[in-house]
């Protein structure tokens, strides 16, 4: 008696293009969402540094405004405009001067700039410089 031999059907080793075809899409998808997510980081840290740039101008030309050493350099602050280029952007400078009692100027400051896209972007800061004499504020009372 001979042994009978059975066979097995034998299995293909390897992908089925179906699998592959699905591997494809995923990985297609994922760079897709990767990419979207890069750009939408780039955009928020261009508009990051923009905002910064804004502010930081804003801040040194108040402080600017607040540099008077006498009467005649306080009363000499009046409204004016600036244009600054940056890295991030090119800015305009506004601010406008009001006196108030007792003797304060008020202060607004604007600046806006275009960002990437285009759309006009402003910041606003206010403050009140007062009338101090900074050479008889150090003087010692006796």
């Amino acid at each position: 008696m001979s042994p009978e031999i059975h066979s097995r059907p034998r299995r293909e080793s390897g992908f089925s293009l179906i699998e592959v075809l699905i591997s494809l899409s995923l990985l297609v998808f994922g760079m897709v969402v990767i990419t979207e997510f890069s750009r939408a980081i780039s955009q928020a840290a261009l508009h990051s540094n923009q905002l910064s740039d804004a502010v930081r101008l804003a801040r040194a030309q108040m402080e600017q405004l607040r540099r008077y050493s006498d009467r005649a350099g306080y009363e000499a602050i009046v409204g004016g405009s600036l244009g600054v280029n940056r890295p991030s952007a090119a800015f305009q400078l506004t601010w406008t001067v009001a006196d108030a009692t007792p003797p304060f100027k008020v202060i607004q400051m604007k600046t806006s700039w275009n960002d990437s896209q285009g759309t006009s972007q402003q910041i606003e800061l206010n403050s009140v410089i007062a009338w101090f004499d900074p050479v008889g504020g150090g003087r010692i009372l006796q």
